[in-house]
């Protein structure tokens, strides 16, 4: 948690001095960086700077996906927004799926748009249950 405040106070004009320690984590470890960068209220510029140092949008950890995708539609931060349709195109896990589903319609406006054309591609990869959930998220 002290990582992801030190990003956050610094309001991503620079990075903490041990920024590095994050690629010795395990999973769970950089789960509690992404949720306090979550619930720290993390802006573009932060991630931004988080992304630069350490390429968190290149991530294969679906755990960490889910965060920081579901952070960088908040913030409508641009980078994530195609490997983020590029991951939710591609499996169909409603854990996943709802936490960057229920992102885009708190988030309103152009993100849900983009939302609701991921759900409709991919209509047809997910499950109906999957579909159904989905299309109540997201108002269709």
């Amino acid at each position: 948690m002290n990582l992801a405040n030190a990003y956050i106070a610094l309001k991503g004009n620079s990075s903490p001095s041990n920024y590095q320690q994050y690629n010795n984590w395990d999973s769970n470890q950089k789960v509690v960086f992404h949720q306090q960068l979550y619930w720290g209220f993390a802006n573009a510029a932060v991630q931004a700077r988080i992304d630069g140092d350490l390429n968190v949008s290149a991530t294969s950890d679906p755990e960490i996906k889910q965060r920081w995708f579901a952070i960088g539609i908040s913030n409508n931060y641009g980078p994530i927004w195609t490997p983020c349709e590029q991951w939710v195109s591609s499996m169909g896990r409603d854990k996943y799926l709802y936490t960057i589903y229920n992102e885009c319609a708190e988030a309103g406006s152009a993100q849900l748009q983009i939302c609701r054309t991921w759900a409709t591609n991919n209509k047809w990869f997910y499950t109906p249950g999957t579909n159904y959930m989905v299309k109540q998220i997201l108002g269709m």
